[in-house]
């Protein structure tokens, strides 16, 4: 695909032109008249993809990546605009050199410009026809993500017009600290943390907000202890994973410690993988001991049809959600920290059947990252499948009684009771087994 080839179809314009003072705000480098560019296109299947590089001798030090997705008729179904700062050279504008001596120079075309890692921040807008627009800046290198928040702002941008108009919003909100803040975030550097249950952990929610966590556990020390269950939700999880818990409160205090938070309620567990901790996205701040009240599991149930080594606690449950299988003549398995059970069909009460026609355990999966928004969610988060269908959440509490009183329970069995009546460990003996 030719660079005429993209503008008859989507015309000259990118989706956004950034001005310098624009770019200031968002920490990346000014747009020089003096520099060069080339473009790059190409098309597979349905996504076209146009790479802007720009030059400063034969040194690539800014790219501008758009891509479309339209269908045969023309409409475009999504639309995205990346800018990079970075620093790539090359071979008199034709190849790229290698970042180490064991490479070799390639060809300069649009993937092999994207297949690097920008060197300075990167910026993106994006969104799927329908949808809120998402917007993004982070240092890939760094693994650092700058909070610009503005959620319900930025999800109505369409046009240049409206982010013109945000950023005009933006720049006059920002505080005395903001350039202070950012220019700490384009200098930061990779780094590795170790880390162990009982960190507590602060996360930027946007530019003068902040959220608290803590780690409650990782999911290979539960694998280690010999009283897991051989086949158990924990057993399938990908990447590194950690249990974490939010504190429920939204401050504009950076500096609280294990004390301060004692009193503030901790939110539902979330499974993720261990990189925004591990690389410094989000900083440790303090560390206390585990108590039982900071442990928490999932209450996990999720429908079987059949047993086999080749599916996971998981599989049948979402086919049936997706109606590839019927919803006919299933057991229900229930799962609480490490002590399971289940129940046949004949012993599903009718209540307990309908709740389950319309519910998908939204267990089976690691997050790839630990949002804050997600760990002390609003209105909106809420009605994600994820918050909604965890049955430990209050409006969930009818559903969880009637699973209680088909496996015999009082309504107001504790985890620890649970753990005694079906072969598991209480919090206590979870906390010192960890130890």
């Amino acid at each position: 695909m030719t660079n005429a080839d993209w503008e008859k179809k989507f015309g000259k314009q990118f989706l956004i032109t950034l001005t310098n003072e624009e770019r200031k705000c968002l920490g990346l480098s000014n747009l020089s008249p003096d520099w060069d560019a080339l473009i790059f296109c190409s098309k597979t299947n349905v996504t076209y993809t146009r790479v802007t590089a720009f030059f400063d001798g034969n040194t690539i030090i800014k790219v501008i990546s758009e891509t479309k997705k339209a269908s045969d008729d023309g409409t475009v179904n999504y639309s995205s605009y990346v800018e990079d700062d970075t620093k790539l050279e090359t071979v008199d504008r034709k190849q790229l050199l290698p970042l180490t001596s064991r490479g070799k120079p390639k060809p300069l075309s649009a993937s092999n410009i994207n297949a690097v890692t920008p060197f300075g921040c990167s910026f993106a807008l994006s969104y799927w026809v329908g949808e809120d627009t998402g917007m993004w800046l982070n240092h890939p290198r760094a693994n650092k993500y700058f909070p610009i928040g503005e959620k319900d702002a930025t999800a109505a941008i369409r046009s240049d017009a409206d982010f013109h108009a945000f950023m005009e919003y933006y720049i006059s909100t920002c505080r005395e600290d903001y350039f202070s803040k950012l220019q700490a975030f384009k200098e930061a550097k990779k780094v590795t943390v170790k880390y162990q249950p009982g960190d507590i952990f602060r996360m930027e929610l946007d530019r003068t907000h902040y959220c608290y966590g803590i780690i409650t556990g990782t999911v290979k020390q539960m694998l280690a202890m010999p009283e897991l269950p051989k086949k158990h939700s924990l057993r399938q999880l990908m990447m590194v994973p950690i249990m974490v818990r939010a504190y429920q409160l939204i401050t504009e205090d950076p500096n609280l410690t294990a004390a301060d938070l004692r009193q503030i309620p901790l939110g539902r567990l979330d499974i993720a993988g261990d990189n925004d901790i591990i690389w410094g996205t989000h900083t440790i701040v303090d560390h206390k001991p585990l108590t039982p009240d900071d442990l928490e599991f999932d209450f996990v149930c999720t429908k079987i049809k059949s047993r086999s080594p080749h599916n996971t606690l998981f599989t049948q449950d979402m086919l049936m959600r997706d109606g590839l299988i019927p919803q006919q003549e299933y057991s229900l398995y229930i799962e609480w920290g490490f002590a399971q059970t289940s129940l046949r069909y004949d012993q599903l009460s009718d209540r307990l059947k309908s709740f389950l026609a319309e519910y998908s355990s939204p267990h089976g999966g690691v997050r790839l990252c630990i949002l804050p928004e997600n760990l002390v969610p609003n209105e909106k988060q809420r009605k994600y499948p994820f918050y909604r269908n965890n049955l430990l959440n209050p409006q969930n509490r009818e559903m969880r009684n009637e699973i209680f009183a088909c496996l015999g329970l009082n309504e107001d069995t504790t985890f620890d009771q649970f753990a005694e009546k079906f072969g598991g460990l209480t919090r206590q003996e979870i906390i010192s087994l960890m130890k």
